[in-house]
């Protein structure tokens, strides 16, 4: 089933967020999409100033006004997916051109997916260009279309995407959020009406309860893994909790706004280094991954991630180098010191907005006490338990 909600003035607003971000607009100094974004930011006030009238026109059973309202939140989520494109690609070049780090260990701390990718295509390229013409001239016509609706001021409309089968498929287009009740075995034929789904934000299996079999016992064919969800380019969440899934598609590092990703109690053994490319990425779930031994040697790249969950993943060996460059971590359910050419403890000593419960694993690999020193426990505040192995 397919559902979703969004309250159009609270979006609007999030939006107008979004374009005042002040790594946006140091990219956009550098980059002819200034003029834009500046733009961009007169026409939404001026739209979002209509709002209140329209809600109030379409509580009349005006079509006109309804389909004035769809069509402006398909622009929102579509203008959404170009700041969020621009604002990638302003956080990829900051974390290329980091001062202390010289350009030969930059390219090889980079994801090789990464290296070939050329910035100023962003912008020029056909693709992007059209896609900022488009939006610029739907916002203009959205806007014109005022006076033949007779619109004056401003509302907080409730617009909800609906599929309730996949009878319903005209539907599947515009659905923005997605939640089902997880089977034992869900094959691809479960899916199908998914791939029409090019606009959903999340992907959301739902368990029917601790007491059935299905809870913690379920099976998701490879060809949604690895097939179907990569193509879902606009997801911002993608819970696979729960399925044994035994391989992950590198094609996941396309999900470029990914924020919340859970593949709690997968049968994976590693990650695809591709994740790392995932710079929006800020929750990673990996409770009872009780197969996997390593993490991604360039998961400090995913320097905006405030939430990595190991629990019960026994089989993992080391925390990877440069975990210290994860400075916004504010959960970490368990470092585990590398014996060798992995973390050291004295990577803690970076992460100072750790909070919670902190469990630090194999203290036999640490090598030199003053290593111990230099992790600086003691100033982090947030910390309420600490678990010593």
């Amino acid at each position: 089933m397919f559902g979703g909600e969004i309250f159009l003035s609270a979006f609007i607003h999030v939006l107008f967020k979004k374009l005042a971000s002040r790594d946006l607009w140091n990219f956009a100094l550098k980059k002819p999409i200034r003029t834009q974004l500046a733009k961009w930011s007169r026409m939404l006030e001026q739209i979002e100033a209509l709002l209140a009238d329209a809600e109030d026109k379409q509580m009349t059973n005006q079509r006109g006004i309804t389909l004035w309202l769809e069509d402006l939140e398909d622009l929102a989520y579509d203008l959404d997916d170009v700041l969020d494109e621009f604002a990638t690609e302003a956080l990829r070049r900051k974390m290329m051109e980091e001062p202390r780090a010289s350009t030969s260990k930059v390219h090889a701390f980079i994801p090789t997916c990464c290296v070939s990718f050329n910035p100023s295509t962003l912008v020029s390229g056909s693709s992007m260009s059209s896609k900022i013409k488009e939006i610029t001239n739907r916002l203009q016509d959205l806007f014109d279309q005022r006076i033949g609706l007779g619109l004056q001021n401003v509302p907080v409309e409730r617009m909800e995407d609906k599929l309730k089968d996949n009878e319903r498929g005209e539907n599947i287009t515009k659905a923005r959020h997605s939640s089902y009740t997880r089977g034992y075995l869900d094959g691809i034929k479960k899916f199908e009406s998914f791939h029409k789904a090019k606009n959903l934000r999340t992907f959301l299996p739902l368990g029917l309860g601790d007491r059935s079999k299905f809870s913690s016992n379920s099976y998701l064919s490879s060809d949604v893994a690895l097939h179907l969800l990569p193509n879902l380019r606009r997801l911002r969440v993608l819970s696979l909790r729960r399925y044994r899934i035994y391989e992950l598609s590198s094609l996941i590092g396309d999900l470029k706004h990914v924020r919340f990703l859970d593949l709690s109690c997968a049968l994976i053994a590693t990650l695809p280094e591709s994740i790392c490319a995932l710079y929006n990425l800020q929750t990673l779930m990996l409770r009872y991954c009780k197969n996997l031994k390593k993490l991604p040697p360039t998961i400090g790249n995913l320097i905006n991630l405030c939430h990595l969950d190991v629990t019960g993943a026994d089989s993992l060996e080391e925390m990877p180098q440069k975990i210290g460059k994860l400075t916004s971590l504010q959960t970490l359910s368990n470092f585990i010191v590398s014996k060798g050419d992995g973390s050291a403890i004295n990577e803690l000593a970076y992460l100072i907005h750790l909070r919670g419960t902190l469990c630090i694993s194999r203290l036999e690999h640490v090598a030199d006490a003053r290593d111990a020193v230099r992790a600086n426990l003691k100033d982090k505040q947030g910390l309420e338990m600490l678990l010593m192995k």
